[in-house]
């Protein structure tokens, strides 16, 4: 082979390995800055909330929220069956979750007890204590 084509040949090597690693760079940062992870808050999960004699539809657009008997949490259960801090629902890679925060009494999604993280669905009833919460619809 002449100086000339192997010249060549390894110039377009080098374009070829810098492509490669330029898309690898912005696929990187694509996936950790992406728009779709800031707008994660703009998504809502909407709750009917029944106990004792309560009864509320309440509609959440922040990314984890915490269910329990704190004042501070975003669904606030002033009963004994519930814990300080029961459970936790999150988003996570387009899905809402719940999963139980070690609590006295346990997390139960639709009769079952929640032992790890489980993703919610539309009309999925969840149990803390002697509190229903129902999932009335939520957006992807």
């Amino acid at each position: 082979m002449s100086a000339t084509v192997v010249l060549v040949l390894r110039g377009l090597i080098t374009m070829l390995l810098y492509l490669f690693i330029g898309s690898m760079i912005y696929i990187l940062w694509r996936n950790t800055f992406s728009p779709k992870e800031h707008g994660e808050s703009a998504r809502s999960i909407i709750f009917d909330i029944s106990y004792e004699n309560l009864n509320a539809d309440l509609e959440f657009t922040d990314t984890e929220l915490f269910i329990g008997r704190d004042s501070n949490a975003q669904i606030s259960i002033p009963l004994e069956t519930v814990s300080n801090l029961h459970a936790r629902i999150f988003r996570k890679k387009g899905a809402w979750w719940i999963e139980d925060l070690q609590s006295t009494n346990g997390t139960f999604l639709n009769s079952v007890k929640v032992v790890s993280p489980t993703a919610l669905e539309t009309n999925d009833l969840i149990q803390c204590g002697e509190s229903e919460i129902l999932v009335k619809a939520y957006t992807d």
